[in-house]
C-alpha cells in the first residue's frame, strides 16, 4: 500500500505541474496555511494499533469498543477547541502578516479554511486504520487504500485535466482543489471501514452528548 500511495502521489503531482502554472508558488502558500489549519488536530498524532492489538487479540472486545468511544470523544473536543481559535485568528491574521513584514504571504490566509475542513476527518481515518491493524484485518485494508489512492488520481485528472477547474476559476479553484480534491476519495474510504468494522469486528458505540453536542 505504501508504493502505491507513491506511485499515486506522483501522478497526482505530475497533472498539478503539467496543467497548473506557479504550482511550486501555491505549494508554498498551502504549507504556509497548513501550519495553522493543523492545530485542529494537535495531539492526535498518537498511534492506538498496539493499544488495540492487546485489548482485541487477547478477548478484551468491550475494553477496545471503550477506547474507540474515548477516542473519537477526545478527538472532537480538541478538534471543536482549536476550531475556535482558528477562527478568530483569522480575523487577525492580515494585519499580523503585514505587521511583521510578511505582506507578500497574505494569499496563504484564504487557505487555510479549505486545509482545516480537509483535516477534520483525519483522527477518524487514522482510527479506522489502527482498528484494522491491531485487530488483525489487514486485507481488507489493503484493498480499501488501494481503491483510495486510485480514486484519488481519477478525482485529480477529473478536475484539473478534463474540467479544467483552475483555468476556469483561477485562484479560487485551486485554494479548494489543493486540500479538498482528494477528499471524496479520503471519505469513501473512511466510511468504507467504519461500516466493515461496525458489521464484521466490533460495534461502534458514541456518547452523543459529550462528542458531539457538549464540543460545539
Amino acid at each position: 500500500p505504501g508504493i502505491i500511495g507513491l506511485v499515486s502521489s506522483l501522478i497526482q503531482l505530475r497533472i498539478w505541474i503539467l496543467y497548473v502554472p506557479q504550482y511550486a508558488t501555491f505549494l508554498t502558500l498551502a504549507g504556509i496555511a497548513s501550519n495553522i489549519s493543523g492545530l485542529i488536530n494537535y495531539g492526535m498524532g498518537i498511534s492506538l494499533t498496539q493499544l488495540f492489538s492487546e485489548s482485541y487479540m487477547n478477548g478484551k472486545r468491550r475494553l477496545t469498543e471503550y477506547y474507540i468511544t474515548q477516542y473519537i470523544r477526545f478527538a472532537t473536543m480538541v478538534q471543536f477547541f482549536f476550531l475556535s481559535i482558528i477562527a478568530v485568528t483569522l480575523l487577525a491574521l492580515p494585519q499580523v502578516f503585514i505587521g511583521i513584514g510578511i505582506g507578500h504571504y497574505l494569499l496563504a490566509i484564504p487557505f487555510i479554511i479549505p486545509q482545516t475542513i480537509r483535516n477534520l476527518q483525519q483522527p477518524l481515518t487514522s482510527l479506522s486504520g489502527s482498528i484494522m491493524l491491531g485487530t488483525n484485518h489487514p486485507t481488507f485494508y489493503v484493498y480499501v487504500q488501494i481503491l483510495e489512492e486510485s480514486l484519488k488520481v481519477i478525482l485529480m485528472w477529473l478536475w484539473i485535466v478534463v474540467l479544467q477547474l483552475p483555468m476556469k476559476y483561477g485562484f479560487t479553484a485551486i485554494i479548494w482543489l489543493m486540500p479538498c480534491g482528494i477528499y471524496p476519495a479520503i471519505i469513501t474510504k473512511t466510511v468504507m471501514m467504519f461500516v466493515y468494522i461496525h458489521k464484521k469486528i466490533l460495534t461502534l458505540r458514541f456518547n452523543v452528548w459529550q462528542t458531539f453536542i457538549a464540543p460545539i
